[in-house]
């Protein structure tokens, strides 16, 4: 076994301490990232009246965090495996914290792009971590299932809130013409 595999990060030291404090940062974590996954497309049409651009300028700005987050989630669990899971969480949050508040104060296409790239990198040092520390922190295998389940259904909701449609129909205001059973005919 090489030298560099000997280094990896012993994680029993999170067994145990605060395991919900855990799971809420896990799953904060999870929302963040997903949540900007689906967001953008929202915005698309806000950002290109403020700042221009091309229809294949606009697609680049969503598919440069996607990019840079799909090249780099393998590399971000090597990394979590080798220098630490919290470590790796925590300078993935801030990476992905510190490129949000460049997305917003960016002025032109080319500044926004590379800073969706670096929001990807920052999303791919969070995601794989997030699974490790969650596991972790869990000794009871139905606690960890519940967990595990709280963090599926967070990254859920927050791929489903950035819809652009509104979470209950509107009510039509025109009547439709009906059948003798009661049901719309159009």
């Amino acid at each position: 076994m090489s030298d560099s595999c000997e280094t990896v990060v012993d994680a029993k030291g999170l067994e145990g301490s605060r395991p919900n404090l855990t799971a809420f940062i896990v799953c904060l974590g999870c929302v963040v990232v997903l949540l900007d996954v689906s967001i953008v497309n929202v915005a698309l049409q806000r950002i290109s009246d403020g700042l221009g651009g091309r229809l294949s300028d606009l697609q680049w700005i969503v598919d440069a965090y996607t990019l840079a987050f799909a090249s780099f989630l393998l590399t971000g669990g090597t990394a979590g495996d080798r220098y630490g899971n919290k470590q790796v969480f925590g300078a993935g949050f801030v990476l992905f914290t510190l490129a949000s508040v460049f997305c917003g104060t960016a002025n032109n296409l080319p500044a926004l792009i590379t800073a969706r790239v670096i929001q990807g990198i920052g999303a791919a040092l969070i995601i794989p971590c997030s699974l490790t520390l969650l596991n972790h922190a869990f000794d009871d295998p139905a606690q960890r299932a519940k967990a595990f389940g709280w963090w599926a259904g967070s990254g859920g909701v927050s791929s489903c809130s950035a819809s652009d449609y509104p979470i209950y129909p509107r009510r039509e205001t025109v009547a439709r013409p009906q059948n003798r059973l009661g049901r719309s005919v159009s």
